[in-house]
């Protein structure tokens, strides 16, 4: 018998595909104790062969110092295959790369909109 679960889960991940660019939305809190889990998932989804990844963060209240660690690794993953970009629509969750000097690394946006163009104008491969 499946008890009911009591208040939200701590990460929810979902995709969704945009044309040929995949969305992976993470909703809740991507911390030490789910961010192989969130790799795991994004590493599936790079082997799904999209043309671009954009991790959306826009519902996320919360992303650990190992989360960015994770989130530049999958951007150097995916360089050689598709466009990558981030997704942080709260202020203070962009600022944060900002400071940490990342916007010279990661594509960060403030809109999906704004991703999905950085991601669709990339060069294609040889």
């Amino acid at each position: 018998m499946n008890q009911p679960s009591i208040g939200e889960p701590q990460l929810v991940l979902t995709t969704r595909r945009i044309g040929t660019v995949t969305v992976l939305s993470v909703r809740g809190e991507l911390d030490l104790t789910n961010l192989s889990q969130f790799e795991r998932y994004a590493d599936g989804v790079l082997e799904s062969d999209p043309t671009g990844l954009i991790i959306d963060l826009t519902d996320s209240n919360f992303l650990a110092s190992m989360g960015i660690t994770v989130l530049i690794r999958l951007s150097w993953r995916s360089a050689d295959r598709v466009g990558f970009a981030v997704v942080a629509h709260s202020g203070v969750m962009a600022r944060r790369f900002e400071l940490l000097g990342l916007l010279d690394v990661l594509a960060v946006h403030r809109e999906m909109d704004q991703a999905l163009a950085s991601v669709t104008s990339m060069p294609p491969m040889p």
